[in-house]
């Protein structure tokens, strides 16, 4: 049986998006932009690790400033951004492409 989906509350996009940031600090990660939406979390962040192990990272933190432990699907999606057009759009993408503005970063 699965579990019923998570939707995050303002205050939880905040916890995540802070949480997001924090990781990246610590990680000496660059974040390019952030967007935490109700049901769904999109990253664009510069790293020598591979993607997966980002995206990992980035959940274990979340939940623990959540407080949860089960609050995200199994995978995500994932990939690598080689050039700097690729990454102007990812990150148009993930600020400006997600609809209604949540949390996000950076915060036009």
């Amino acid at each position: 049986m699965r579990k019923a989906a998570v939707t995050l509350s303002a205050s939880s996009r905040r916890t995540v998006l802070e949480s997001i940031r924090s990781v990246c600090e610590h990680q000496s990660w660059t974040l390019h932009a952030a967007h935490v939406l109700s049901t769904h979390v999109h990253v664009v962040v510069c790293s020598t690790a591979k993607p997966e192990a980002v995206m990992t990272k980035l959940k274990a933190y979340a939940s623990r400033a959540l407080g949860r432990t089960k609050c995200w699907s199994r995978h995500g999606s994932t990939g690598y951004i080689w050039d700097p057009r690729q990454l102007q759009s990812a990150v148009d993408y993930v600020v400006h492409g997600q609809g209604t503005s949540m949390a996000r970063y950076p915060n036009p």
